[in-house]
């Protein structure tokens, strides 16, 4: 939502937004109700203002469990594995889904960006239906799609590190990048595989930066997403050329 200010009044601006939400903040180890129910009540709190919401859903923990499993059952290979993470998206998505206002909601999950365009409603959820793509990559598609310029990726980091946080206590985070040095922190890799988890994906990332998006990473934090939306000030990582 942007504040215009005209002569004394002030007038709020419809914006778009394009939210890339990790699947690991939905149910990281059994759907977490209390997160969801608060993402969609900020959501929402937006949307009733006119604002229109974009929202992809990862697969997060469920769709590596499964993809793992898939790994232990043997003779399966990474295109039916690729199938389950698609399908551990819808799932997540199909849940989110059903908690949003049906009066603001589009009635069903897309997973095709292409498809987005044309909707009208306030929120869409989307999920993952492409082969050898993460969802990080949809939201990517999705913003260029529909003209949007920025991506809010919600996980379970707040921030990108110069190193693993989780291998390296002493790990630098960054308030913000470019896509070349973010690009370099995630190293070199030019091949998907299924389960393949970085804070942002590499072929979304190159993506973005070739169409001038920028990302912003902000957590779980969901008072950290209002002040975002509100345009003051946010904790977290922006990559930006």
């Amino acid at each position: 939502m942007v504040k215009i200010k005209k002569g004394s009044l002030l007038f709020f601006e419809m914006e778009k937004y394009v939210i890339s939400l990790g699947g690991s903040l939905i149910a990281p180890n059994g759907v977490d109700t209390s997160f969801v129910k608060g993402f969609i009540e900020a959501v929402e709190e937006f949307a009733n203002r006119g604002d229109r919401f974009y929202v992809v859903c990862g697969g997060g923990k469920l769709a590596r469990d499964y993809q793992n499993a898939a790994d232990r059952l043997g003779n399966v290979t990474d295109s039916d594995k690729d199938w389950l993470g698609i399908k551990a998206t819808e799932l997540n998505a199909l849940f989110l889904h059903q908690g949003f206002d049906k009066g603001l909601v589009y009635r069903r999950v897309l997973g095709n960006p292409d498809d987005t365009t044309s909707v009208e409603n306030k929120v869409i959820v989307c999920c993952g239906y492409r082969l050898g793509r993460s969802t990080d990559y949809i939201a990517v598609k999705t913003a260029i799609s529909n003209k949007i310029t920025r991506v809010i990726n919600m996980s379970n980091i707040s921030h990108v590190y110069d190193r693993d946080p989780s291998n390296n206590p002493d790990a630098i985070p960054y308030d913000n990048l470019n896509w070349n040095d973010y690009l370099r922190i995630i190293g070199d890799k030019t091949k998907w595989a299924p389960g393949m988890s970085s804070p942002f994906d590499f072929v979304a990332s190159g993506m973005a930066q070739r169409n001038g998006l920028e990302v912003c990473f902000i957590g779980r934090d969901l008072e950290n997403l209002r002040n975002l939306l509100m345009a003051k000030k946010f904790k977290g990582t922006i990559i930006r050329d």
